[in-house]
């Protein structure tokens, strides 16, 4: 269960902080967005697959004194089925990588198959005029405009890097950098991979 990173970092500078009546943050982790949007919101909904995630929220929600946060265990949308909100927040697992075994990262869906299910559920969830920011990855450069195609919202897509196949290897194996061996090889199993599904590149943003 990870503390506050580069990514929850911005989408929490993303995240409008206009007044609403309900909230979600789907995939709370340690609950980080949840407290932020629940100083906005009259009602928040947490929601995680990972019992230790909540069990981290429901102590920070507490340690800081936030008593409107409802923190339910699921995947993805499965606790909220049929509701709808005013704002949706997701940091999901949106690794594209060859890797499983990390909840906070690796969907255990190839490629960006994770990403463009769980962008085109969202307007599902969304009350009229509501917002979603989501951070996501993707592989081709139009792929994200048609995960929006006939859903009957806005969109703005926002790029924040676009890595090369190694680039994007070696940022998300740098904790391997004090084992020589163990970073070549983990080098080497990702872009290999990457040469097999033909990814060229990998674009992260919201």
């Amino acid at each position: 269960v990870y503390g506050p990173t580069p990514p929850t970092r911005a989408l929490a500078s993303l995240t409008v902080r206009r007044p609403v009546s309900s909230a979600l943050d789907l995939g709370t982790g340690s609950g980080i967005q949840a407290l932020l949007v629940a100083a906005h919101a009259e009602r928040v909904v947490g929601t995680d697959v990972n019992p230790r995630a909540l069990r981290f929220a429901r102590f920070n929600a507490v340690a800081n004194g936030v008593s409107n946060l409802d923190l339910r265990e699921g995947d993805l949308f499965e606790p909220v089925e049929g509701e709808r909100f005013d704002l949706v927040v997701c940091n999901p697992p949106y690794l594209v990588a060859p890797s499983e075994g990390y909840a906070f990262r690796d969907s255990g869906v190839r490629g960006d198959r994770f990403c463009a299910e769980l962008v085109r559920r969202v307007p599902e969830f969304l009350t009229e005029g509501g917002l979603a920011h989501v951070l996501v990855s993707w592989t081709q450069a139009d792929e994200p405009r048609r995960w929006v195609e006939g859903r009957g919202c806005d969109a703005i897509l926002l790029r924040y890097l676009t890595f090369s196949p190694l680039g994007h290897a070696a940022q998300w194996n740098r904790h391997l950098l004090g084992d020589p061996e163990a970073y070549g090889a983990a080098l080497d199993r990702w872009t290999a991979w990457y040469r097999e599904q033909g990814i060229e590149e990998i674009a992260w943003g919201a």
